[in-house]
C-alpha cells in the first residue's frame, strides 16, 4: 500500500500497519503452500486466513480514505473489525476458526497502534 492510500494516518503508524497485515498475508501464504493444513473437508484453512485478512484490509482502507477524514481512524477500524468480527463467528464455512483467529490478530495489533495514535484501545 502506497502512503497515499492511507491518508490521515500518522507517518510513524504506516510501517507497521503495513507490517500487520503483511504478516497475516505470510502466514496465510505458508498455510497454502502445504498440505498440512487441509481440513477434513479438503479446505485449507489458510484460504480462510487470506480472506479475513483482506476483508479487514479493505475496512481499513474505506476507512482511509472516507472524507472528511476520520479523526482517529485506528480506533474506527478497531470497532470495524470487531463488527467483522461477530459476522465471523456466524460463518460456517470457517468451521476451523482459523479466519476468526485472524480478524482478533489483526484487532489486537491494531488496538495496540491506537494508543499511539492517541486513541483509546477499546
Amino acid at each position: 500500500m502506497p502512503p497515499k492510500t492511507l491518508p490521515g494516518l500518522k507517518r510513524s503508524l504506516y510501517a507497521p500497519v503495513v507490517l500487520i497485515f503483511a504478516r497475516q498475508l505470510a502466514d496465510a501464504n505458508a498455510r497454502l503452500g502445504s498440505n498440512y493444513w487441509s481440513s477434513g473437508g479438503g479446505r485449507n484453512v489458510g484460504m480462510h486466513v487470506l480472506q479475513a485478512q483482506g476483508r479487514a484490509c479493505v475496512v481499513l482502507l474505506e476507512i482511509m480514505n472516507r472524507r472528511p477524514a476520520v479523526r482517529r481512524p485506528l480506533v474506527e477500524t478497531v470497532g470495524a473489525l470487531d463488527r467483522l468480527i461477530d459476522a465471523q463467528r456466524a460463518d460456517a464455512a470457517d468451521e476451523d476458526g482459523y479466519g476468526l483467529g485472524t480478524l482478533h490478530e489483526l484487532r489486537r495489533d491494531l488496538a495496540e497502534l491506537a494508543l499511539r495514535e492517541g486513541g483509546s484501545r477499546n
